[in-house]
């Protein structure tokens, strides 16, 4: 299903290229860019509920609106090291105010998506083969544990 809904869209959006061409060529050749990308999650079959936060990127502009509030007083730039420390101060000031965002539950989807689709070996995947001893899961499951897991 959502490979002809995939394919249906893909020739929709070459369509609305061709039709941006002659009147707006940026709009067109910024469209031809990001076209693949543009379906990427359609065709991972994701949740239609997670679909809609993940293709937004208000969620990352958000963040980056942040990081821009707290450093905007800096005039006198010493370093590439400091410029790291102060996005990363404002990151985490934005972090504070991240919400949850809608179909977080199938998060784990996007996880397993992901792993397929870059053909990921996981520990879990690794243990299940006999590839990795029950001490050593054993002593990441204690690890990973105490870790937040979405």
């Amino acid at each position: 299903m959502a490979g002809t809904r995939c394919s249906a869209c893909s020739e929709k959006l070459e369509n609305l290229v061709q039709s941006l061409e002659k009147n707006h060529p940026g709009a067109a050749t910024s469209l031809r860019e990001g076209l693949i990308e543009t379906l990427t999650i359609n065709r991972m079959g994701i949740p239609d509920v997670l679909q809609t936060s993940l293709k937004s990127t208000n969620i990352i502009e958000s963040a980056f609106d942040i990081t821009r509030n707290v450093v905007r007083n800096i005039k006198r730039w010493m370093n590439g090291e400091q410029v790291l420390r102060w996005s990363a101060t404002g990151l985490l000031e934005a972090e504070k105010r991240f919400r949850r965002i809608k179909g977080y539950r199938e998060l784990p989807l996007l996880r397993t998506a992901l792993q397929q689709k870059l053909n990921i070996e996981t520990n879990r995947n690794k243990q299940e083969r006999g590839c990795m001893s029950v001490n050593n899961a054993e002593k990441l499951r204690r690890k990973t544990a105490c870790k937040k897991f979405v």
